[in-house]
């Protein structure tokens, strides 16, 4: 009977897919560097760890980390280990009225550095001094200077006590600037409080770099908390020094000065200009990667040499040069001036020396000689691409796709989507009604709407959207693993700012390319161009894209895809007011039809919408597979649990909505602890690692704190996390290993929390498995395959404290309550491992119904045990020790095991 990974299973279908936030780097450990955590710090000497912990004083089980923490004296006192005092709802908080203290305890729970310093085995003076600091940044982040935090321990109730003087919150006001008449002031002040623009070339004064700034980032937003971090302070200062080098004044000296009012709770940020404002030039030019031109041609074309003005502009032109040229694959632009003293005057004579390094692009002719024909128009595409309204000259996209079935010419499935790039998204889907899926839907995205519309059953879902939401299609040049070029498509999507300039407003679609990757598609061999009668035709991969050639718009492009069994066919165009009129057809089309959405309740209406628009599909009765997710999705949707926290995020859902819908007032609450260490740039990475940093707060709300899957899922996460540096990485290793010592020494794993928390070490962490380690810990689990031991991996889904116990208590008490057919087919429909428990757990609760469901289920699982799966995990646990028998029986008494793991420490 299969049971093997029965409870990892359980585990992994309900933990959400979540990730985490960029942390603070930690004091740096003596540990070597390693890529894996734990590869430095194996094997374990377990032959003096001890089954169970002692306990502290106040009857806390104390887990033995003697061995893992002799490199740090402070925590081999285990009365002054953390335990469970790290969970942020056990804190007590005292003195906060700014905030509300749910704020303060989720802005904790979702920081990386609080969730790690709050680790168990960790000290709890490291722990109380991070959590600290961690609320001081947090509080300046949020408009408090002055805010003092103290932590404690209450050894009477022990919890952790804090302490807090929020002293006054302050906000941002007006941008006053002094500077001479030379400087112009409206343009500074628009630099600090609008978006920052991109800016493709990088400033050194001296060796140090001014640090980048997003794109998205507006430094002074009148009502906003004023952060008095020092990244917030960096970036001012590089904005504002980045604006001076804009006006062509790189040597003025600055001095900012925060007003603040205490009757209005406002500061006016003032700006004082002076020193040198004369211009700059640049005194210096190195070129580097030219091969086809000569430098005096590039600098020529360039329209730059040495005494050009060095300002913002210049730099500006000079980089929209060297793209749109689509002569180079990649280009690099950085400017140095002098290092400025502390009064703000250069020490070597005024002016800037400029870099530039290309990688030039092969196909393309040189700078004195025009682009061919083809390559011409295209590059003009890319312009036209890059408009701000390419929707005015262009019109709407409209991409009408039709897949076919080429065994079955009768099922068939049409799509015709409308793309306006500033109002959003409308389609609709329609198939032929042999087919398994019967489809007559429309759906809109934008104009402030969320839309999906059933015109045969004549029923709709329609909600107002929580945020403005901008599309990004991002075109740009990349190399393959050869070094040669290969173009790079990414689709993202970020959220809009409520309070945004009308200049700002974001847009539904927000189109970037590199014209060099769009020039690029007509030098590919599998694909052939010519020009005919004032049209540029690419065809090639059963596609065909058409341009007009004078101005290089996009007329079309179709074709047909045959590769898997259906076949595609596909039609791009451009047509004027597509969008309005769509989406105005939808609107007249769906009136007087019934509205499924209740405004109180969004998400948890829109789950039953879909639910109900999928048991209405003959693939739900047709696909064994389908029809099987779709009955557990539907329990799963009944249980209360599930139910509860689709309501909490309809809570969170209706509070987002009314705070993204107006404008900032004085009294607006917003507590959030600043990440300290730099985002990833990749884009792809920032997705992961905003992602990831929620792991611990899923954690903590998923499993028993402490218990080994908090504990892998926290551990796993942490490694991606602190892997930003050399340093952090190693203390991060330190602490990992002790936390991995911690769930193996507590003594609170059976015999198949061992040996699913081993494998999870070892696909997290390989090197664990060939450390002898996993070996030496699977024997300690095959010395006791008791009920006893056992219990103790029960007790992980049938303890009274986690996410995961409630929903196996729902899940217990709906099947106990279903008919016995019904029961018997929905438990078909999970994992056949899943499916003897299951029905063991019905026939016991059915027996017992008066039972707490904790009973059921740990009687259940017992059964199941002693019918299987024992021998299974006995097994299993053979094979992670290489086939070496155990040192003890089976039957071996917890006193003969704990003689055996610690002869000489014994508690």
């Amino acid at each position: 009977m299969p049971y093997r990974m029965i409870l990892l299973l359980m585990v992994l279908a309900i933990v959400p897919g979540v990730g985490i936030r960029a942390v603070e780097a930690e004091p740096p450990s003596n540990d070597s560097s390693s890529s894996e955590p734990f590869g430095e710090l194996q094997p374990f000497d377990l032959s003096k760890r001890a089954a169970a912990p002692a306990a502290d004083s106040n009857g806390q089980a104390r887990p033995n980390l003697d061995q893992a923490n002799q490199g740090n004296p402070k925590v081999t006192d285990k009365r002054l280990t953390t335990n469970d005092l790290g969970d942020p709802e056990r804190i007590k908080i005292e003195g906060v009225s700014l905030f509300p203290e749910e704020q303060l305890r989720t802005a904790l729970s979702c920081d990386s550095i609080y969730q790690a310093a709050a680790r168990p085995s960790n000290d709890i003076s490291d722990f109380l001094a991070t959590l600290e600091n961690r609320l001081t940044d947090g509080y300046r982040n949020s408009g408090c200077p002055n805010a003092k935090v103290r932590a404690g321990r209450d050894n009477e109730q022990n919890v952790v006590v804090l302490h807090i003087d929020e002293g006054k919150r302050v906000r941002k006001g007006r941008v006053i600037v002094k500077a001479p008449p030379s400087l112009d002031e409206k343009r500074f002040v628009t630099s600090l409080t609008t978006r920052q623009r991109t800016r493709q070339w990088q400033v050194f004064y001296g060796q140090k770099e001014l640090p980048a700034l997003e794109e998205s980032v507006t430094l002074w937003k009148q009502g906003e908390s004023l952060s008095y971090t020092q990244k917030a302070r960096e970036d001012l200062d590089a904005a504002i020094r980045l604006a001076l080098i804009d006006h062509g004044f790189p040597f003025a000296t600055v001095r900012t000065v925060v007003l603040s009012s205490d009757s209005s709770g406002t500061a006016d940020l003032q700006v004082d200009i002076g020193g040198d404002l004369s211009t700059c030039p640049i005194t210096a030019i190195e070129v580097d990667g030219l091969k086809r031109d000569s430098r005096d041609l590039f600098l020529q074309y360039l329209g730059i040499k040495e005494g050009t003005r060095a300002d913002g502009q210049a730099f500006d032109s000079l980089c929209a040069k060297l793209t749109h040229s689509c002569r180079y694959w990649s280009e690099k632009i950085t400017v140095e001036f002098p290092t400025l003293q502390k009064d703000g005057h250069e020490t070597l004579p005024a002016g800037a020396k400029l870099k530039i390094a290309v990688i030039e692009f092969a196909p393309m002719p040189p700078l004195d000689k025009p682009l061919d024909e083809v390559d011409e128009v295209l590059r003009k595409t890319s312009e036209a691409l890059n408009e701000t309204t390419p929707s005015a000259s262009w019109g709407d996209a409209v991409l009408e796709v039709d897949f076919v079935n080429v065994q079955n010419s009768d099922s068939a499935l049409h799509i015709r989507s409308v793309f306006n790039i500033d109002h959003g998204i409308a389609f609709e889907i329609k198939t032929r009604s042999t087919s398994t899926w019967h489809l007559e839907h429309s759906f809109i995205f934008g104009s402030g709407e969320f839309a999906a519309i059933d015109w045969q059953a004549r029923e709709q879902f329609q909600s107002r959207l929580m945020t403005p939401g901008e599309f990004h299609l991002t075109i740009r040049r990349s190399t393959n693993d050869n070094g040669e070029p290969a173009g790079c498509m990414m689709f993202g999507w970020t959220f809009g700012d409520k309070n945004a300039a009308d200049g700002e407003k974001p847009r539904m679609w927000k189109v970037q390319v590199d014209p060099a990757e769009i020039v690029h598609t007509a030098h590919r061999p599998e694909y052939q161009s010519h020009i005919h009668d004032g049209v540029l035709t690419i065809t090639g991969v059963g596609t065909q894209m058409d341009f007009d050639a004078p101005s290089g718009r996009f007329i079309s492009s179709h074709g047909t895809t045959t590769q898997g069994m259906p076949t595609t066919k596909f039609d791009l165009h451009f047509e004027q007011r597509a969008f309005e009129n769509t989406v105005s057809d939808i609107h007249k089309r769906s009136v007087g039809i019934t509205n499924h959405c209740d405004s109180e309740h969004v998400l948890s209406s829109g789950a039953d919408f879909l639910l109900h628009q999928l048991a209405k599909q003959p693939a739900m009765q047709n696909d064994l597979t389908l029809c099987r997710m779709y009955k557990l999705a539907s329990f799963a949707a009944g249980l209360p649990s599930c139910r509860q926290l689709l309501q909490k995020c309809d809570v969170k859902f209706s509070t987002a909505v009314t705070n993204k819908t107006r404008p900032i007032e004085p009294n607006d609450i917003s507590f959030t602890i600043p990440s300290s260490l730099p985002e990833p740039k990749d884009d792809f990475a920032k997705f992961v690692t905003n992602v990831i940093q929620f792991v611990p707060f899923a954690a903590d709300k998923t499993f028993p704190r402490g218990s080994w899957p908090w504990t892998l899922s926290r551990e796993a996460a942490f490694t991606y996390l602190f892997s930003n540096s050399e340093s952090s990485m190693n203390a991060n290793m330190a602490h990992g290993a002790r936390e991995v010592d911690r769930n193996v020494s507590d003594g609170q794993m059976g015999p198949l929390g061992t040996y699913l928390f081993i494998k999870g070490l070892q696909t997290a962490f390989p090197r664990v498995g060939g450390s002898g380690f996993a070996a030496q810990v699977g024997n300690m689990a095959r010395n006791d395959l008791s009920d006893a031991a056992f219990e103790k991996d029960v007790s992980v889904v049938a303890s009274e404290e986690s996410g995961l116990s409630a929903l196996c208590r729902d899940t217990a008490e709906a099947l106990g309550k279903m008919p016995d057919d019904e029961s018997r087919q929905l438990i078909t429909c999970f994992p056949d491992c899943w499916q003897d428990p299951l029905q063991r757990l019905v026939m016991v609760r059915k027996s017992t119904p008066n039972e707490p469901c904790n009973a059921a289920i740990k009687e259940a699982l017992l059964e199941s045990w002693h019918h299987g799966l024992r021998d299974a995990v006995d097994s299993d646990l053979g094979l992670l020790c290489g086939g070496v028998e155990p040192s003890h029986s089976e039957s071996a008494t917890p006193e003969q095991i704990i003689e055996a793991r610690a002869p000489s420490d014994r508690p």
